[in-house]
């Protein structure tokens, strides 16, 4: 008999075991990692819940770790070193699940529109623009903001940011 943690990693499995990969076709490495990562978010969107799950157990099955291998090709055949593959892949993880740990969090608020983003929903509510003058000025830009165009900001700054460390490690 599974005691409950097994029960939880397989459940971490079977998860990521639906996750679609992108596919290969000769597209450049920021692109096929874009797709993944985005990829990744729309699965877990669609298992809100299953997001805490993955701070606290891992994927242990080939079928789960596709993804993961697929961003560590991914990064090695672009020409990361293997510390720059594994920093890339950890960045483009974690980025992800933080953002998604905040993004699901708005589901469990019902005061709150899960399509704005995240906690600038309260700068708008009784904020003394004497003494956040800055918060209270880009509170409505962030309203504006969907959490689907956030999130693509982020990771291609996140993508730019790790083109700019392989073209270094690549001249040095």
């Amino acid at each position: 008999m599974a005691n409950k943690d097994e029960v939880l990693e397989d459940l971490v499995d079977l998860l990521f075991a639906q996750m679609e990969l992108p596919r290969e076709d000769g597209r450049g490495w920021m692109e096929t990692e874009r797709e993944l990562f985005s990829g990744l978010r729309r699965l877990l969107l669609s298992h809100p819940h299953a997001v805490s799950l993955l701070a606290t157990h891992s994927a242990r099955s080939v079928e789960a770790l596709a993804p993961i291998e697929t961003s560590l090709r991914t990064l090695m055949r672009a020409g990361f070193g293997h510390q720059g593959v594994v920093d890339g892949h950890r960045v483009l993880m974690s980025f992800t699940l933080g953002y998604l740990i905040s993004e699901v969090s708005l589901f469990d608020d019902p005061s709150l529109d899960p399509n704005s983003w995240g906690t600038a929903a309260y700068a708008l509510r009784d904020l003394p623009a004497d003494e956040l003058p800055h918060l209270a000025e880009l509170a409505p830009v962030a309203l504006a903001q969907t959490t689907d165009r956030q999130f693509d900001t982020c990771l291609t700054v996140i993508l730019s940011g790790l083109k700019q460390a392989l073209d270094a490690e690549r001249s040095g």
